[in-house]
């Protein structure tokens, strides 16, 4: 157990988390329950979380950083860890509130890359449980 937790905590130290090991310890994880998957992943896993939205926030147009945190969010959020999430969704919310209607009005005069941009931002908004309404842009 100290071993998969540590594993686990490593994947989401790291600079860039390989999403299909850490997957694979997850899945791994979840059959023993809060003796891997406690405390100290739920803060690891936070930690990784806000790094990568504020890396988004810097750069919104990088589409491999929002489809990294939306497969993150994916494999990381059902977990029963207790995850406080406040600040990722609070630097979203400030970005859809932004940056996503720029890139809705480029996307709209047929910028490929804002299209792609606006596509992955609100699946990521998704992801981190705004509801569908909350995300709809203003025409």
């Amino acid at each position: 157990d100290l071993t998969l937790r540590s594993d686990i905590r490593k994947q989401l130290s790291n600079g860039h988390t390989d999403l299909e090991h850490l997957k694979a310890l997850i899945q791994e994880a979840q059959p023993r329950g809060t003796e891997v998957l406690n405390a100290d992943i739920s803060y690891a896993a936070k930690s990784r979380m806000e790094r990568l939205m504020q890396k988004i926030a810097e750069h919104p147009e990088d589409v491999n950083q929002i489809k990294e945190l939306e497969e993150s969010a994916s494999l990381i959020m059902p977990l029963p860890i207790g995850l406080n999430l406040a600040e990722v969704q609070n630097t979203y919310w400030n970005l859809k509130q932004t940056v996503l209607p720029e890139f809705a009005r480029r996307a709209s005069s047929g910028d490929a890359a804002a299209q792609e941009s606006v596509k992955e931002l609100l699946a990521l908004g998704e992801k981190l449980s705004f509801a569908p309404q909350a995300l709809q842009l203003a025409q």
